[in-house]
């Protein structure tokens, strides 16, 4: 249910089988490097990441994918809901509803094999069950209501999405 070494401190919140790992597109990195002026200075892990991704985000990446990085097999289960713990440490109130205004969310990944994972190791891409349903998708459907009942009932019902989102989901289904 998390990293060895990096247990979460609030578990109501945070971890959990579908919140192993918290990852972040690194292409994020630019544009809040000059919001939060850090320069060069500001460290991958700055949003409370395991894993800094190149090449994968929120438009890319899709519900359900299925990735092996190291001896691991892990599968995204959902978009990463910012909180006030980034506002926070970067002493930016709006800072949660900044990153979902723009689709700097991240992504959750639950783990399908547990393995040994090191820095520098690459996911690849195993399996995409769900090509259209990126996290970019739900995250639309969830924050500003795009796709109507149609793409709620889709994601209420979609076996891969966490239990926590289908329940939202679901809720406003009635």
């Amino acid at each position: 249910v998390n990293l060895d070494g990096d247990r979460q401190a609030d578990l109501r919140h945070h971890g959990g089988p579908d919140k192993v790992v918290c990852c972040f597109p690194e292409a994020h990195y630019a544009y809040w490097r000059d919001v939060l002026q850090q320069g060069d200075a500001f460290a991958y892990g700055a949003f409370g990441e395991n894993f800094t991704l190149a090449g994968h985000s929120e438009e890319t990446v899709c519900i359900g994918d299925v990735y092996s990085v190291g001896e691991a097999r892990v599968q995204v289960s959902q978009p990463r809901q910012p909180c006030a713990n980034l506002a926070h440490k970067w002493s930016r109130t709006e800072m949660p509803r900044q990153m979902i205004e723009l689709d700097h969310t991240g992504f959750y990944l639950r783990v399908l094999q547990q393995g040994l994972v090191a820095a520098g190791q690459s996911l690849t891409l195993d399996d995409r069950p769900h090509p259209k349903m990126t996290v970019s998708w739900a995250n639309s459907a969830l924050y500003r209501g795009e796709g109507g009942r149609e793409r709620i009932a889709l994601l209420s019902e979609l076996p891969e999405l966490a239990e926590a989102w289908r329940s939202v989901f679901r809720h406003r289904l009635g």
